[in-house]
């Protein structure tokens, strides 16, 4: 009787524990997307300061050591992990800043990323379906993406647009 009602209690503690650990394992899925989105945030504000120091720069990208050197973004050891930076940047004729990712990121951020820009129009997704940015909010924003074409943005992607003032 005593085998059985020890049993019970450990079987008890066993399932309590696996609940637990998979709680655990969602928050911490939940973090890491959170810092990725974070991520993104934190490079596009570099980009926008570096562009609103050299206005007069149309139709290009900026590398890192270039953000780095102008003093637009500090050193960022995630930033320059191999096989690639994960973010990218495109500042087209008319002046509006694209900041994408170069590769799909390992976790969904764009409702992170919509969530981080207070549900703007401006923070979406690239669909190689559709020329527009699309929003988790918003839906088809009907903001042109045309000057990624060419650009290698995988499907999906998370792209948030900027435009210096």
């Amino acid at each position: 009787m005593w085998n059985i009602a020890i049993l019970t209690m450990m079987m008890a503690a066993a399932g309590g524990y696996t609940v637990l650990a998979e709680r655990q394992a969602e928050t911490l899925e939940q973090h890491l997307t959170e810092a990725s989105a974070e991520s993104m945030a934190n490079y596009r504000t570099a980009v926008v300061a570096y562009f609103r120091k050299y206005d007069q720069q149309r139709s290009t990208s900026i590398s890192l050591t270039a953000l780095r050197n102008s003093g637009a973004l500090r050193p960022w050891p995630q930033l320059e992990a191999p096989p690639s930076p994960p973010w990218a940047n495109y500042r087209d004729a008319d002046g509006t800043i694209y900041i994408y990712a170069q590769q799909l990121p390992r976790r969904e951020i764009t409702r992170e990323i919509a969530q981080l820009s207070r549900n703007s129009v401006l923070a979406g997704s690239y669909s190689s379906g559709s020329p527009n940015l699309q929003s988790p909010i918003h839906g088809d924003t009907k903001i042109p993406l045309l000057a990624l074409a060419g650009k290698g943005v995988p499907d999906g992607a998370p792209v948030w647009l900027a435009v210096v003032p």
